[in-house]
């Protein structure tokens, strides 16, 4: 059996990594005050364990451990270059790991990089080409508990979620818990960006428009009071891709347990004050949602956050839903329905919130 030096070694792909909205190449010396810049933000800090506070200095010595790490094969880094303005978005790491037959995958973005999609396709591109070696059987991802933006990248990458591993990290002088995502090689995204394109746009399409939408949203929440706080901001980001996600690969659906769900979800939105909680309870469990999830995806919020979060959430998950099944709202094309959302989310009246 091949050991994990010979698993994880590989050569530069050529030509590069890349879809139609980011390239993945090889970090340069050019990068390091970009990498600076980035990591002097304390959301990095907060998830990854670099240096605090971070110079131009820990740059110069990050890309020093990159080349060495394609030289030796211990791991293979990629900057994330965003295509539309060719700046640096990040950084993504492919692990040759400890074991014969398993890698893991790590990333972080650049603030100003967020929000767009970027790291969802540099982690599709990274397994597809790593599941190029015949002998990788699992790629893994882990994301210390709490990190709900990264760990809704590893879903819509295709990753399955298998749960937390307790004290399972060593970060900043302890061990901390850790949630382990997994991908095998019969999940593995195709080697083909143009296929992945030309199957994935409607939903890149829905997906674009909310990011857009997050702007109106963030005025809503900030005339709430609470629901302005940047804990309400993250879940809505982690709840948009989830619903994505659904919207994607629908559950099947068994009548019997449908409705049981469909009664619970009602419940919850009914104490929560939402509108019509029966019919937005059976657009939740049509995604297979049912009333337990709900109450833990929105256990940290108050009951005014609780409600902003989830009428947004509705509009987001019937808008996501329409573009992904091919049916946009009657009479209205899909691209018409899009340019519209924004208007659509503030429309939202705050007052039936409060």
């Amino acid at each position: 059996m091949a050991g994990p030096q010979e698993l994880a070694r590989r050569n530069p792909p050529d030509p590069p990594l890349a879809d139609d909205a980011v390239l993945l190449r090889l970090p340069r010396d050019a990068d390091a005050p970009a990498i600076a810049a980035a990591c002097t933000d304390p959301e990095i800090a907060r998830w990854v364990p670099i240096p605090t506070p971070y110079t131009i200095d820990d740059a110069r010595e990050f890309l020093e451990i990159v080349d060495a790490g394609w030289a030796n094969g211990a791991h293979a880094t990629f900057a994330i270059e965003d295509r539309a303005s060719a700046q640096l978005a990040g950084m993504i790491s492919l692990d040759r790991g400890a074991m014969s037959g398993r890698a893991s995958v790590g990333y972080w973005l650049a603030r100003g990089a967020r929000g767009h999609g970027l790291a969802t396709r540099a982690v599709r591109l990274v397994a597809a080409w790593a599941f190029e070696d015949p002998l990788l059987e699992r790629l893994e991802l882990m994301t210390l508990v709490g990190n709900h933006a990264s760990g809704q990248v590893a879903l819509r990458a295709g990753f399955e979620r298998e749960g937390i591993l307790r004290r399972y990290l060593a970060f900043r002088e302890r061990m901390v818990d850790a949630v382990m995502y997994a991908m095998l090689r019969e999940d593995a995204p195709p080697a083909s960006p143009g296929a992945r394109r030309a199957a994935a746009e409607p939903l890149d399409e829905a997906l674009d428009e909310l990011d857009r939408a997050s702007v109106a949203l963030g005025a809503l929440a900030a005339t709430t009071g609470p629901a302005g706080s940047p804990l309400a901001a993250e879940l809505l980001d982690a709840l948009r891709d989830e619903i994505a996600r659904r919207a994607a690969d629908p559950p099947p659906r068994d009548p019997l347990l449908a409705a049981d769900r469909q009664d619970a979800v009602a419940t919850l939105l009914g104490t929560l004050g939402i509108p019509d909680p029966v019919e937005q309870a059976g657009w939740l469990v049509a995604l297979g949602w049912d009333g337990n999830e709900l109450d833990d995806l929105l256990a940290p919020f108050g009951t005014d956050e609780a409600r902003l979060v989830v009428a947004t959430w509705m509009a987001a998950s019937a808008l996501v839903r329409r573009l992904v099944a091919g049916r946009p709202p009657a009479g209205r094309p899909a691209r018409e329905c899009v340019a519209a959302r924004p208007a659509a989310i503030t429309e939202v009246d705050p007052g039936g919130l409060a």
